[in-house]
């Protein structure tokens, strides 16, 4: 990638493949926590103690699953503006603390990679 524009389509296209299986996850979890949420039997005062915070992190996640790869991109927009072109080589990736660009097997976008 070479310019904003190209960068920023592939984010585009990156965000609306992962759309799809992110809402059905969101989705289905959510509908899975009716019942522990409307239960009244023995124990449901625990059970619905723990589904609270997964409902909240299931509303909260389809947002927040997008805003990494807009930070993302946002930060190599930056780079792009400087003049340093984006993240290409490894070493370079190392010097600023992990970070490489890494094409996916099976997918046409570039996903950040912090080794561990």
């Amino acid at each position: 990638m070479t310019t904003i524009q190209q960068l920023r389509q592939t984010v585009l296209e990156a965000g609306l493949k992962r759309i799809r299986p992110c809402m059905m996850t969101t989705a289905t979890t959510l509908i899975a926590l009716i019942p522990v949420l409307t239960a009244t039997g023995r124990g449901a005062e625990v059970a619905r103690a723990m589904a609270w915070p997964v409902l909240g992190g299931m509303l909260v996640e389809p947002f927040a699953s997008f805003v990494v790869p807009v930070m993302y991109c946002a930060f190599l927009e930056f780079r792009l503006w400087l003049g340093l072109g984006v993240l290409e080589s490894d070493s370079e990736a190392d010097s600023l603390g992990g970070i490489s660009e890494l094409s996916v097997t099976g997918r046409d976008c570039a996903v950040p990679v912090f080794p561990v």
